[in-house]
């Protein structure tokens, strides 16, 4: 977060919408950066799957071991908060698990929109419509987060 400070802030367009979300969106930058550079510096896949699972690891071990305790808590408990969001769109049946995973996919583990839709043998388009439906659902979640709403509040925002 520190890095984008000088510059950073000043892309914050109001009329875009909050702040927190904005803020949101930064976060989730950052950890998508610090997966990409896990991902090269190991030269494997990494999963995150695991990540609110009893046990699993998930998002833990994506990051830079030199960052300090706070910063890993807080941005586990971003993820972690994300993936609950997301698993309750399945279970309270606002999603299907396929849209949710095609989402996973192309936002989260930042995969080629193209090879997504093959593997899901559907369209590019529905890719991105998939994208596009559950990111502003969860971005609706978020906000009524932020505003003091309980999870399942959330969830009819």
């Amino acid at each position: 977060m520190i890095k984008i400070l000088p510059v950073g802030f000043a892309r914050f367009d109001p009329t875009k919408g909050r702040f927190t979300g904005f803020l949101f969106h930064v976060a989730r930058c950052c950890v998508v950066d610090a997966l990409r550079r896990r991902r090269r510096r190991e030269g494997r896949h990494i999963s995150i799957d695991g990540m609110g699972e009893p046990g699993g690891r998930g998002g833990l071990e994506l990051l830079d071991g030199n960052d300090d305790p706070a910063d890993l808590a807080e941005r586990a408990g971003e993820m972690a908060l994300i993936f609950r969001a997301l698993d309750l769109l399945i279970e309270k049946h606002c999603f299907r698990p396929r849209t949710v995973s095609l989402f996973k996919a192309v936002t989260i583990e930042q995969r080629d929109p193209q090879k997504v839709a093959e593997e899901f043998e559907t369209s590019v388009g529905n890719v991105y419509e998939a994208k596009r439906a559950v990111l502003a659902r969860l971005r609706r979640m978020l906000q009524a987060l932020d505003r003091g709403a309980d999870l399942e509040e959330a969830l009819t925002a």
